[in-house]
């Protein structure tokens, strides 16, 4: 759900709002049409399925694991420790305190954002876990959940 809110903001506001009118199904519906997506690259929820079913692949078995899935929410509630996670992972020797600090800087919203090279102004935002609360409505957040539970 932050992800859709995100897309509808670093898209900037399209014509069709959020919502939808008259120039079109607008941002949320854009992003949950599985048949009839307007899109040209099509529903994001295939995209997302299609990445799904890779890292399942990639997962499935393999020994050493091939893939490590981080979630984003996880990696604010505890940064260190996926960090960490990351690390074991990779097969590298463990993170010193100096490094876990500098990672954290780096990582952190306003150095990204603030960036002299602007390299990730546009898929920055606000860096925070819910905001989607602030836009769907309780039917929204039925359909979204709907056609999350249908597809993944």
């Amino acid at each position: 759900k932050d992800a859709l809110t995100s897309l509808h903001h670093f898209r900037g506001l399209p014509q069709d709002g959020w919502s939808g009118n008259r120039h079109g199904p607008g941002s949320f519906r854009r992003f949950l049409l599985l048949d009839d997506c307007p899109n040209a690259m099509g529903c994001a929820f295939s995209w997302i399925k299609e990445s799904d079913e890779a890292v399942e692949a990639l997962l499935d078995g393999a020994s050493p694991p091939r893939a490590l899935v981080v979630y984003y929410e996880a990696l604010v509630r505890d940064l260190p420790g996926q960090l960490r996670r990351l690390h074991s992972f990779l097969g590298l020797p463990p993170l010193t305190d100096a490094k876990l600090s500098a990672v954290r800087s780096a990582c952190s919203l306003s150095s990204m954002s603030g960036s002299s090279t602007g390299r990730f102004r546009q898929t920055t935002r606000k860096g925070g876990i819910g905001d989607w609360k602030r836009h769907f409505d309780d039917g929204q957040s039925r359909e979204f959940d709907a056609v999350f539970n249908r597809v993944l």
